[in-house]
């Protein structure tokens, strides 16, 4: 009975097993206690702030109307909106990691077409932007809300065909502390045995099999990939308020 009662704990919950490598602090450190790369960043100064709401501090990312991604706000003089930047966390790449942190959308967040949060990367950080990458270069697991609140990994991989490929299928809610979940599981070389598992507030929401990242296991895991953005390249994605999106309590568990 026992063994029964943990295994649907384990399908409800995910591991309980799991060993925590990287829970960051926010405090007004954070770029250097998070290991932020110098480079691919944008928004930081501008649009991420550090709020307290009753003593826990969280990260406020602003997206003024009007803005897209930061491409179209540099190309046609628009808003810049969001944020974006890498770390490696200060690890070594792994082969499967869980990543969990708490998101949430201001009350007057309109999802328009969708735009981008952060997930994990692995490579050379260039799988992004219509940049698909090779089965040796590298990938990436960022999330995208959809319209209507609709939220789905947007993985580049290299199956992707000209832009990210959606996986899963959820609802966000307005207004409301979600707690998000990815486990992502590489593929062992030459095989298409790769996995990813997503939970919305501890309740498992997708599980995507049969994925390849990679064709080496010197590609790994490697950090976290700090992407968020309404959009798309167009003004058809832009924002039609200000609004913002809170994070908080990042861990990264192997």
């Amino acid at each position: 009975m026992k063994k029964v009662i943990l295994l649907m704990y384990l399908v409800t919950f995910g591991s309980v097993f799991s060993k925590t490598i990287w829970e960051p602090q926010i405090t007004k450190a954070w770029k250097e206690t998070w290991k932020v790369m110098p480079d691919k960043t944008f928004g930081i100064k501008e649009n991420l702030s550090i709020e307290n709401e009753n003593g826990e501090l969280f990260f406020r990312v602003k997206y003024p109307k009007g803005s897209v991604s930061s491409n179209y706000s540099k190309k046609f003089e628009k808003p810049l909106g969001g944020a974006q930047f890498y770390t490696n966390m200060g690890i070594e790449g792994k082969d499967k990691l869980e990543l969990t942190y708490d998101i949430r959308f201001s009350d007057n967040f309109d999802f328009v077409k969708g735009g981008k949060l952060p997930g994990l990367y692995g490579g050379d950080r260039n799988a992004s932007g219509k940049r698909i990458p090779t089965e040796d270069s590298g990938f990436s697991t960022r999330y995208m809300w959809r319209r209507e609140g609709k939220g789905v990994i947007y993985a580049y991989l290299p199956t992707s065909e000209m832009h990210g490929t959606d996986l899963g299928n959820w609802k966000f809610e307005k207004g409301k502390w979600h707690k998000l979940t990815q486990i992502i599981k590489l593929n062992t070389p030459d095989k298409n045995d790769g996995i990813i598992e997503v939970f919305l507030d501890k309740r498992k929401v997708a599980t995507i099999e049969n994925l390849s990242f990679r064709v080496s296991e010197k590609l790994k895991i490697e950090g976290l990939f700090f992407s968020t953005f309404f959009g798309g390249s167009d003004e058809t994605w832009a924002s039609t308020d200000d609004v913002f999106v809170d994070f908080k309590n990042f861990i990264v568990s192997e």
